[in-house]
C-alpha cells in the first residue's frame, strides 16, 4: 500500500516540476526555463513566484503519508 502512496507522491513531484519550468519558460524564457529545470532550488522558488507550490504540497503530503505506512510495517 505504501508503494502506491510513494509513486504518487513521486509522479505528482515531477509533474509539478515539469509544469514550473514550463510555466518559467513562457514567462521568463528559455535562460530561467533551464535555471529551473536544473537547479532544484530554484525551481522551489520558482514554485511559489508562479502559483505551483500547491501541486508541490500535494506530492509532500502523498510522500510523508507513504513514508509512514512504510516505516511502520514489519
Amino acid at each position: 500500500m505504501h508503494v502506491v502512496f510513494l509513486a504518487g507522491g513521486y509522479i505528482v513531484a515531477g509533474f509539478t516540476w515539469l509544469l514550473t519550468t514550463y510555466y518559467a519558460f513562457v514567462n521568463w524564457g528559455l535562460l530561467w526555463a533551464l535555471a529551473a529545470f536544473f537547479i532544484p532550488p530554484l525551481d522551489l522558488v520558482f514554485m511559489f513566484m508562479l502559483g505551483t507550490w500547491q501541486w508541490g504540497v500535494i506530492a509532500l503530503i502523498l510522500l510523508g503519508i507513504g513514508g509512514v505506512i512504510a516505516s511502520t510495517k514489519r
